[in-house]
């Protein structure tokens, strides 16, 4: 799966960075607009520098800043570019054979999108390579959090195309192509602002990726079981994956019935006439709503039929899982035990990718083996491409994850799950792994320098030893029950180069080793893929995936002694409705388990004697194999069921539904030898990358009144390339600098270390109003508040959830009352000034293994202890602060999770009046507060206090003392999912609710009246009660809640209404 970064996450100017900064800098604007919507654009609405700067800092990477997970740079190396004629292309060191074949296929991809769209690019496009799916994750392009379902993305701001090698050069092809397409787009569309184009557009995002897909890749098996799924089981939206699937059987659909130029049409007219809506009905001459109508009713007519023909997974097997009642989404790669009893499989019941055992007869879950995505030794379990391997003796297993380092291989206690070995070789990735009969030897595939190989591990002596050496992609090795063969689908065939261009539109075989000899033989020659192999008892048969009739079933094939293929002895084992995948056959034989795809999901099933259900006829292919097109309603011929002239008799690339890509000219053409490396700007000579700043984005408005001046907000953002340095200045001006608000932050990413530094000035004014014990106003005025600060931080992550950090303020916060009118009397009294400077220390340790929804978290915990300190200056006393947070969040069903959050902190000083005060009381970002009844007596220096929220039910600075404990709960809860009155059209949705208990306490109050006559400041227990909603508005959280105040004892008062912006804690 790709996907596009719509900017998401480029205005965050540190959040998962440094809390400190960035609260202050935030803490004074709380203005907020702009909404996307579903069929709205992908990305909508100008917002002004300083009001995303507010918004951001409480986005899901880092609430308040203070939380968020990490990226940790693992590589030292060096990066290094080349040129072709239109595309600048970045890679690492050591990954020459791969950026030499990006060349080639990102200029034959330009050269069929130029054609396609009628367009020449305007401007250069960078494409930056990864060698594999973990450094990929760690690109600081984008800060939002890469995980192994990402598999590339473009962004705005340069028009940078992230691509990783995984393995696979087809898929790579496919990747890179699709996020060309996107680039290609984007200069087409917007030339160089294309932020501010993508803001300003309404074009959905099921036409952007759908495009891409359209472009990129033929109608597959994968598209069609996608869509054959959801309209069978009615659960068809064009969000999520099926922006790309959907999206791409639009385009199809639109030129089978409409004429395959109408895509580009479209495309063209957006240039000039920017309104989606009104440009499709230009060009289709229907109206965007009825065409939505018209394709679903015709993809109705297409998929409905093929209940009669074909299986729900359910009709042939037994269900062991069901997704749909556990909301796991996937339970895949089941494997059986050695004794058949037991069955492991990767799970997402709890949310995190896990390991599970569960019973092979009822399906009844037996214990967790390994809870994955929560450590920085599991970071990453391989779900898509995974392998679960028992010991001989059942009492351990091994399987492939990425940790914080790289990619490891791991022996757990099958029982408990405790580690017993890991193996780190050094790859760019290790996948599946298969354990030996004997237990002695452990084959796995590894990805290194651009290859994708088979190797094995003896255990005696931790050694490896490779067993293929080419540029073939292996998958799915496994022993054969005598130990002497292994197993494994590859998109290898004896004639076709594995530097030829046709190795990039391979598909899968299954092929078998001789263990000893090395010796191959080629079991399937089927132009369809062919995949996961697993060995039937006695290594008589073998079981494995296959598409041949247009839909993925298991096939079983009978094994002899010969050579050449075994398809005449292959036999159907299913006719399946969606899907079937990563067959498991146990040692008696009597069944097989795999994977099936169905609503939505992947489940367990298990086939009982597999052998006495095999099909004779072959399988009926599914309607876009057997019509030659996608759409019921479709007049124009405009899908080719082979290419095979163009390319090796021997190969299977020509299994390809579609015109939109075809194997290069030239199919025997060396991509290793041959560079499509520009020679008039040195060829493919790798230059070394140096950063250069560049000005990312520009936002901000102005205005001039005749009292005030000249005023306004200016947010500007700067970094190279590789995001290795960024840099931003955010501005309130009010008539001069001295007046104003502004900020610089930079921030260096290069290295494992992160380092930030920034410096910044803010001033505030606080009316205030003091009262007599009686209720009378005694005192009124006008408080300005200004601080000056400047530090430099640094971030050390051990891994994605857990990192050190330690920083050094200078700080200097002056505070000047304005205006002080005295009821009783002098009645005006004189100005009154303070100022207070501080040096100031910081550390921190933060954990942070939260999932989250589109409200914040629901599963995983959170904390966070930080120590920080002033010595002693001219004007201030030294100082110690201690605080401590820590939340929990656990599901309790399908959708719903309860929140338990607790946190205390406690000042030090020499003179106990010199401690910094917490405040606790109120929410943040409370757009509804009524700021004119601050009291004079809480007008105490601030520079180093801290606040304490949320405690609904009270007001800022209600409860304050030196000491400090807070206790949150909530139970979260979705009101509404989405009401939409089509696939193509969006009302409403993301609207979530929640009930809550704030309780909040402090100690030590300084400002305490000593006269027993004077009402003394409450100090708690404090809080309250209520509920909530909350509505997801895409840039932002609206959330509105209702609060009884409450002592514990009794409810004071009626419900106070909060509205304020921001994702729960």
């Amino acid at each position: 799966m790709t996907r596009v970064v719509f900017g998401s996450g480029v205005l965050n100017i540190g959040g998962r960075f440094w809390g400190y900064t960035v609260v202050r800098m935030c803490r004074m604007r709380d203005v907020v607009t702009g909404t996307t919507g579903f069929a709205a654009p992908a990305a909508k609405s100008l917002l002004a520098g300083a009001i995303v700067l507010c918004l951001m800092c409480s986005h899901a990477h880092a609430q308040v800043g203070e939380f968020g997970r990490n990226k940790p740079t693992s590589a030292t190396g060096n990066w290094h570019y080349v040129q072709t004629p239109h595309f600048d292309i970045y890679f690492y060191e050591g990954m020459d054979a791969i950026a030499r074949i990006a060349t080639t296929i990102a200029e034959e991809a330009y050269s069929q999108i130029s054609a396609s769209f009628d367009y020449r690019l305007r401007n250069r496009v960078p494409i930056v390579l990864y060698r594999s799916q973990g450094q990929f994750s760690q690109t600081h392009i984008t800060p939002s959090l890469i995980g192994e379902g990402v598999g590339g993305f473009t962004e705005f701001l340069k028009n940078r195309v992230a691509v990783p090698f995984t393995g696979s050069y087809p898929q790579f092809r496919h990747v890179l192509h699709h996020e060309l397409v996107h680039a290609i787009v984007h200069d087409m569309l917007y030339g160089r602002d294309i932020l501010t184009g993508v803001q300003q557009s309404d074009i959905p995002l099921w036409f952007i990726e759908g495009l891409a897909e359209y472009e990129s890749s033929p109608w597959t098996s994968e598209s069609d079981m996608w869509m054959r799924d959801a309209v069978i089981n009615d659960y068809l939206q064009l969000d999520g994956y099926f922006a790309y699937k959907g999206g791409q059987s639009i385009m199809y659909y639109i030129a089978e019935v409409y004429g395959p130029d109408k895509v580009a049409q479209i495309l063209n007219r957006l240039r000039s006439f920017s309104r989606f809506g009104p440009t499709v009905q230009a060009v289709l001459g229907v109206e965007l709503e009825d065409f939505g109508k018209r394709w679903e009713k015709d993809l109705k007519k297409v998929y409905w039929p093929e209940i009669v023909d074909r299986d729900e997974p359910e009709d042939i097997g037994q269900s062991l899982t069901d997704h749909t009642k556990d909301n796991s989404y996937f339970n895949r790669n089941p494997s059986f035990s050695p004794f058949g009893d037991k069955i492991a499989y990767l799970t997402g019941r709890d949310y995190y990718t896990s390991i599970y055992v569960m019973s092979a007869i009822d399906g009844k879950v037996l214990w967790k083996v390994v809870t994955g995505e929560t450590s920085g030794s599991f970071e990453e379990m391989h779900w898509q491409r995974a392998g679960i391997a028992w010991s001989p003796d059942a009492q351990r297993i091994a399987f492939a994850a990425k940790a914080t380092s790289g990619d490891r291989l791991y022996i757990v206690d099958a029982r408990n799950g405790r580690r017993l070995d890991a193996f780190d070789f050094g790859f760019d990735g290790m996948f599946s792994p298969d354990w030996s009969p004997d237990g002695t030897t452990i084959v796995f595939v590894g990805v290194r320098d651009g290859k994708s190989d088979l190797y094995t591990l003896r255990l005696s002596d931790r050694s490896i030893d490779r067993l293929t050496d080419d540029y073939f992609d292996e998958t799915d090795p496994k022993w054969s029950p005598d130990g002497r063969r292994i197993l494994f689908a590859s998109d290898r065939a004896p004639d076709v180069s594995d530097v030829s261009a046709q190795l990039l539109y391979q598909t899968s075989d299954v092929y078998v080793m001789d263990v000893e000899t090395r010796a191959m033989r080629r079991l399937t020659a089927d132009p369809a893929d062919d995949l996961s192999p697993a060995w039937g008892p006695e290594g008589k048969h073998i079981a494995f995936v296959s598409d041949r009739n247009g839909i993925f079933n298991l096939y079983v094939a009978a094994l002899d002694s010969g050579e050449g293929s075994i398809d005449s002895a292959t036999r159907p084992l299913t006719n399946i409705l969606t899907g079937a995948f990563a067959p498991s056959w146990n040692r008696r034989g009597d069944k097989i388990a795999f994977s099936g795809f169905n609503k939505g999901g992947w489940d367990v099933f298990v086939i009982r004697n597999p052998l006495d259900s095999l099909r004779e006829e072959p399988l009926r292919p599914a309607y876009f194999l057997r019509e030659g097109k996608i759409s019921y309603s479709s007049r124009h011929r405009h899908l080719a069921t082979s290419t095979q002239s163009a390319t090796s008799p021997d190969s299977t690339a020509g299994f390809s539904i579609g015109p939109r890509t075809s194997p290069f000219g030239s199919p025997a053409l060396d991509i290793l030898a041959f560079t499509r490396a520009d020679s008039a700007r040195g060829g493919f000579v790798p230059k070394p990358y140096r950063s250069q700043l560049q000005v990312d984005n520009v936002s901000g408005q102005a205005n001039y009144s005749t009292l005030g001046g000249v005023g306004g907000q200016l947010y500007v953002t700067a970094s190279d390339l590789m995001g290795f340095h960024q840099l931003q200045f955010n501005t309130s001006l009010y008539r001069d600098l001295r007046d104003s608000d502004y900020g610089v932050f930079y921030q260096y990413l290069k290295r494992r270390t992160d380092y930030a530094a920034y410096f910044q000035q803010q001033r505030t004014w606080y009316p205030f109003q003091s009262v007599d014990y009686y209720g009378g106003i005694v005192e009124s005025g006008l408080v300005e508040s200004r601080e000056i600060s400047t530090g430099v931080y640094a971030s050390r992550p051990t891994s994605q959830f857990r990192r050190f950090e330690a920083g050094i303020d200078y700080v200097n916060a002056k505070q000047s009352v304005l205006y002080d009118y005295l009821s009783y009397g002098t009645g005006i009294a004189a100005s009154q000034e303070a100022t207070i400077e501080a040096l100031l220390t910081r550390v921190a340790f933060v954990h942070d293994n939260a999932l989250w929804n589109m409200f914040g978290p629901v599963v995983g915990q959170r904390w966070r202890m930080t120590v920080f300190a002033a010595p002693p200056r001219a004007n201030t006393a030294p100082f110690g602060v201690v605080t401590a947070d820590v939340r929990r969040y656990w599901r309790v069903s399908k959708n719903t999770s309860l929140a338990l959050r607790g946190a205390g902190g406690r000042s030090f000083a020499t003179h106990a009046q010199n401690a910094p005060l917490f405040y606790v009381g109120g929410l943040p970002y409370w757009i509804n507060y009524d700021y004119e009844n601050v009291q004079s007596s809480q007008l105490v220096n601030d520079a180093f206090s801290q606040f304490v929220f949320p405690l609904r039910g009270t007001n800022y600075y209600e409860l304050r003392g030196r000491s400090f404990a807070i206790l949150n709960a909530e139970y979260r809860f979705p009101l509404i999912y989405f009401l939409a009155t089509g696939p193509l059209n969006f009302v409403l949705s993301n609207v979530g609710g929640v009930v809550f208990l704030d309780v909040g306490r402090t100690w030590e109050d300084p400002t305490q009246p000593s006269d027993p006559n004077i009402a003394r400041h409450a100090q708690g227990p404090l809080g309250g009660y209520g509920y909530g909603m909350r509505i997801n508005l895409g840039v932002l959280v609206l959330r509105m809640d209702v609060a009884w105040r409450t002592d514990l004892r009794e409810t004071i008062g009626s419900a106070r209404y909060y509205w304020s912006f921001g994702y729960d804690f």
